[in-house]
């Protein structure tokens, strides 16, 4: 029997291998995505392979720099310190400052600053990321007191949603990250905002002190802390040596065997050139440590491949040995082993000399604290969520007016940039699976293939030879019946088609062998590698319906008008459907998401809710869904049993407030008396 490592390792390799050369009728949706994302990663990778002096080098770092700034939604463009200890903890060797320093306007971050007893002069300074420990922080002060005994002042913090700066109910489930993440897209505040900017402003405070070197600076973690650690070392140029831990491999293998948390994840970033080898890239010359565990569920083989480049890349700018790969052994943990080498790998950019690791006490967690309630937040500061709460409550203003007074070419084009969507003209060709009779109602099961490839399947019902009206209904349900969700409207003479878009039972995101990192929800997955591709599954579901459609007008000429009825968590994407289709007169919305404003203003949000709906990169900048529903341009639009942003109908007051909302948007859009909320 093949040992299951063995078995992954050679699943990987022919996936890194294959992902360009996948057929276009793809079997799997996976394999769709992973498709594109592998030719677009190739081409960043041959840019990269392209550039042969450092001058090249810099100037390309500079241009993606500022493009990772924008996504980042970062805003720090200069030093700033605000900055105070709220007290120190003693030990023979060392002395712990707990510092709180502002980040954000508004936005405190706790942090312990390890400081060697007997230091003369100015030492390096260390920043020690740290990924998603519950407990932050404290969670890294064996690592904190490891890296202080080599003689380095060394500064770690807590993360939003880590440690003291809990934002939700669930600060231990290690999903925090994902709900403020999730809730951020929507209002186009990307949460790496102040996770990766919060470590720009560290840096600031490190530099501010007088026994810090500034041009001995260094940043390091494992895993999200590695993640930080890459990005920080590749926006940040006072950084003069990087160290990520079990984080760096290739972007196409990360999709196709997990799903990172949203920090980690742009849209469309490969597209624009983003990719772990551009990050390493954008670091040269600088020192960069790619310290990697073979037994990692971050894949090894990927981990070369980004080395492999780097190297290039490096030797090109006159600096080889400035890049060296450790493989080491622990799996996902930053080992004695791993610190050792950092240690060598430091010394031979700060003219320090590595020391053995002394005895490590362990500080209790209530220790570090630098709050007495464990919050940070009862002593003023602002969190992630009241940043993304007040961005959406701004956008809110003036929104409904600007939608309205746009054409509707004009919001065609912004909803296709929204949602990923690179056409919408397109009619496939039909296959005819099966024909048969259902009580006098011919029932067609047919397949078509989308215009990316994918092979998708719906569902036709009749009752007559020229019908003039159809009815399209999205709905999960049509898992069960079809048949039942098509008869009532099939016995008023109406053609109807059960759309079967990707994401459904119909055509699911298959799972098999991926590594679940804090979230298993297969939704998420298929969200997170979508929105990587530079797509949206609203934006996929939505052609998706769209082709279904168009297939069906081609296939029936008697048509001349389309009801869309959207069911649950197909509702954005029959919202979506109903913008671009002409024909559209009709709008049936049961069951779905009221709007995304509800998502970015509810401190109570679940992460396993719609996250396949969520992922939508700054949708509330240009359109809320009512926005969209009516300036659709159909004739009537109806509301039943509208959700909250947790999924559950309205409650009185809730529904109260909708229905206040959707009255005073149709006079916006002049469609009095033509929509309703039931």
């Amino acid at each position: 029997m093949i040992p299951r490592y063995y078995l992954r390792t050679f699943i990987l390799v022919l996936c890194y291998f294959a992902f360009t050369t996948i057929p276009s009728r793809a079997a799997d949706l996976r394999e769709t995505l992973l498709n594109r994302i592998g030719l677009q990663t190739q081409e960043v990778r041959d840019e990269l392979l392209s550039l042969k002096t450092l001058e090249e080098i810099r100037d390309y770092a500079a241009r993606k720099r500022e493009i990772l700034m924008h996504m980042n939604s970062i805003e720090h463009t200069e030093p700033q310190v605000n900055a105070r200890i709220a007290g120190t903890i003693e030990r023979d060797d060392f002395i712990v400052e707990k510092v709180i320093f502002e980040s954000s306007p508004g936005i405190l971050v706790p942090a312990n600053v390890y400081v060697p007893k007997g230091i003369t002069g100015r030492v390096p300074g260390i920043l020690i990321t740290e990924g998603h420990s519950a407990a932050g922080k404290s969670s890294y002060h064996t690592m904190c007191q490891s890296f202080c005994a080599q003689g380095f002042v060394v500064m770690t913090f807590d993360p939003l949603g880590r440690g003291e700066r809990g934002i939700y109910y669930d600060r231990y489930s290690g999903n925090e990250h994902v709900s403020a993440g999730l809730q951020g897209y929507c209002a186009g505040v990307h949460m790496s905002r102040l996770f990766i900017g919060d470590g720009l402003y560290a840096i600031d405070y490190l530099l501010s002190r007088n026994d810090v070197d500034p041009d001995r600076i260094c940043v390091t973690g494992n895993s999200g802390g590695g993640a930080q650690a890459l990005y920080l070392g590749a926006l940040d140029e006072r950084i003069a040596v990087t160290i990520p831990s079990c984080f760096t491999t290739l972007d196409s293998m990360i999709v196709a065997i997990t799903a990172t948390h949203p920090e980690s994840n742009y849209f469309g970033a490969f597209a624009q050139g983003i990719t772990m080898e551009t990050l390493c890239t954008m670091i040269v010359p600088r020192g960069l440590l790619i310290n990697a565990s073979m037994e990692d569920f971050f894949p090894i083989e990927g981990t070369r491949v980004v080395y492999e480049t780097a190297q290039k890349v490096y030797a090109s700018a006159g600096v080889p040995g400035n890049v060296v790969l450790f493989e080491g052994e622990g799996g996902h943990d930053y080992t004695a082993e791993k610190r050792g080498e950092a240690y060598k790998f430091i010394a031979r950019f700060f003219g320090t000399e590595p020391k053995p690791e002394p005895y490590i006490d362990p500080i209790p967690e209530a220790e570090l604290n630098c709050t007495e309630s464990f919050n940070i937040e009862d002593i003023g500061s602002k969190t992630l969520f009241d940043l993304i709460r007040s961005r959406a409550l701004d956008l809110k203003q003036g929104r409904p007016e600007k939608v309205a007074s746009l054409s509707k070419s004009e919001l065609k084009n912004r909803l296709k940039q929204v949602l990923g969507i690179d056409r919408i003209d397109y009619t496939p060709q039909l296959y005819i699976l099966s024909d048969t009779y259902t009580n006098a109602t011919r029932d067609i099961e047919f397949e078509y293939t989308a215009s990316d490839g994918f092979t998708l399947t719906g569902e036709g019902f009749l009752s007559g030879d020229e019908p003039e009206r159809l009815t399209v209904i999205a709905s999960p349900l049509s898992e069960f019946s079809s048949y039942q969700l098509a008869l009532p409207y099939v016995s008023r003479g109406d053609a109807v088609l059960v759309a079967r878009p990707r994401g459904t039972v119909w055509a699911p995101y298959k799972m098999d062998g991926m590594y679940k990192i804090g979230v298993n929800n297969r939704d998420y997955y298929f969200a997170m590698g979508a929105f990587n591709a530079g797509r949206t599954v609203v934006g996929i579901q939505t052609t998706d319906i769209l082709e279904a459609i168009r297939l069906a007008l081609q296939s029936l000429p008697s048509i001349t008008s389309v009801r869309i009825i959207g069911d649950d968590l197909l509702a954005p994407a029959a919202v979506c459907t109903a913008v671009f289709l002409d024909e559209a007169v009709e709008l049936v919305i049961e069951r779905g998401l009221w709007g995304y404003g509800g998502i970015a203003a509810n401190r109570v949000y679940g992460y396993y809710t719609h996250p396949e709906v969520i992922t939508i990169r700054g949708i509330l900048e240009h359109f809320d869904l009512p926005e969209l529903a009516l300036a659709s341009g159909c004739e009537h639009v109806i509301w039943k049993s509208p959700a909250d942003h947790n999924g559950s109908p309205l409650e009185k007051h809730g529904l109260y407030e909708f229905e206040t909302l959707v009255n005073r948007l149709s006079k916006v859009f002049g469609m009095e008396g033509k929509v309703g909320v039931e």
